[in-house]
């Protein structure tokens, strides 16, 4: 079909359950995925993770083991482009356990959130590692918060960079109700190993550290955005006070020794109670991206983003990025993406015209040497309300992937969730 608003043209593959899509705005050879028997409601696309040539995607709301118990699309590339090779299910899954709402995936390893799991209390959470051998995904190991307590959503999110992992569990209570805390999973340490007489499992991750936020707040909901890359952490905490303001940070860790400890906070220039300021964060080499959706400008809830780069003189805020057309409740900035090396940006939201509210748009920036320059404006084919296009997106040198998790490929009413692939120009 051809849409005259943005100039697509989509082409079924058969039998590979893959739309080929090229656009005058992009490179050819760009795709729609859905997975293997998608259902009305999964919400294919929640998360999303990409690492070489494996891509995990979360459909949280599959019924496939009772009502929300959830599963993960795992895909390969190849010739023909991105192609389905598995279907990751919790080895223990129930109804509502939302399996699937988030997933991080570094070489053969990765980690899918079940936030809702009750497996160790009522929505205590649980986090599953998967390995894999040739193009088979096998569970290896299923994670909790350790003193974890109902309710906590341990899994919510997380991030996985080599084999250092970071989990979020955002309603984890400690001196304040639902203020957070964040935990770090980890090869055995060396302390490990000595009181374990050497015997430590090389194969597992162990607990490492759990960090809360050096101030706690109420509903400060430390942990509901997490990012690790080399040696440094980000932990979003989207509801932190600043002199009775609450308007959100983001809390800075870095590694010495065995040891990860605090090193900067990261506030808006201008704190706006209620800019909701960390509610997505992510990490390169040089750079933190950070959303602020609820920000106002010019219009309520327009949204905003941040980038901090990192410098001799250590993190200096970089730039300010609003929507290029600010709208109300177009929350820009609800989900970021950086490339590892830190030039190319993703920022999604939640409203992409004013005409069709909750439809979603992704907007795409590069680095220029000085400034962020907005490069690429996308909205689906077809935008629909609510359709959530951009609320889950992620970004390499190379590829753009962008999720609607209520969209549909065929323009049809199920609703079922689908990935956008936008293949980018060389830069």
């Amino acid at each position: 079909m051809i849409c005259e608003r943005t100039g697509w043209f989509v082409a079924m593959v058969r039998g590979l359950g893959i739309l080929a899509v090229a656009s005058p705005l992009v490179a050819a050879n760009d795709q729609i995925l859905t997975p293997w028997d998608l259902q009305q409601g999964d919400a294919f696309g929640s998360s999303i993770d990409l690492a070489d040539d494996w891509m995990l995607v979360g459909s949280p709301r599959d019924d496939i083991q009772g009502l929300d118990s959830g599963s993960v699309s795992a895909f390969h590339s190849n010739f023909r482009g991105w192609v389905q090779k598995d279907l990751l299910k919790a080895p223990d899954g129930r109804p509502g356990d939302r399996f699937g709402a988030s997933v991080a995936i570094s070489g053969d390893l990765c980690a899918i959130g079940a936030p809702q799991s009750g497996t160790r209390g009522w929505r205590a959470g649980a986090v599953h590692l998967f390995h894999r051998k040739g193009e088979v995904w096998a569970h290896s190991q299923t994670l909790y918060a350790p003193n974890g307590a109902p309710g906590d959503n341990f899994g919510h999110a997380l991030d996985l960079h080599g084999n250092t992992l970071v989990v979020g569990a955002r309603f984890a209570d400690g001196r304040e109700s639902d203020s957070g805390a964040a935990y770090i999973f980890g090869p055995p340490l060396a302390s490990d190993k000595a009181l374990e007489g050497g015997l430590a499992d090389e194969g597992k991750l162990v607990f490492h550290q759990r960090l809360r936020a050096p101030s706690e707040h109420p509903s400060g909901e430390f942990g509901f955005a997490v990012s690790v890359f080399g040696e440094t952490i980000a932990i979003g905490s989207w509801g932190a006070r600043r002199e009775d303001v609450a308007c959100g940070s983001v809390y800075l860790y870095t590694r010495e020794q065995e040891a990860w400890h605090l090193h900067r906070e990261l506030w808006a220039p201008v704190p706006q109670d209620g800019a909701c300021f960390g509610l997505s964060v992510q990490l390169s080499e040089s750079r933190c991206a950070i959303g602020a959706p609820w920000e106002n400008h010019e219009m309520n809830h327009a949204g905003g983003a941040y980038v901090w780069a990192r410098g001799h003189a250590g993190w200096e805020m970089e730039e300010h990025l609003k929507p290029r057309k600010p709208m109300p409740e177009g929350c820009f900035g609800i989900s970021m993406s950086l490339d590892p090396e830190g030039n190319r940006l993703l920022v999604g939201s939640r409203r992409g015209s004013p005409e069709v509210p909750g439809a979603g748009a992704a907007s795409f920036y590069e680095w220029q040497g000085k400034r962020w320059n907005e490069r690429r404006f996308w909205q689906a084919p077809v935008p629909r309300a609510g359709d959530d296009f951009g609320l889950a997106l992620v970004i390499n040198s190379s590829q753009a992937l962008i999720c609607a998790r209520r969209g549909n490929s065929d323009g049809g009413a199920g609703h079922g969730g689908c990935l956008f692939l936008k293949v980018l120009a060389p830069k």
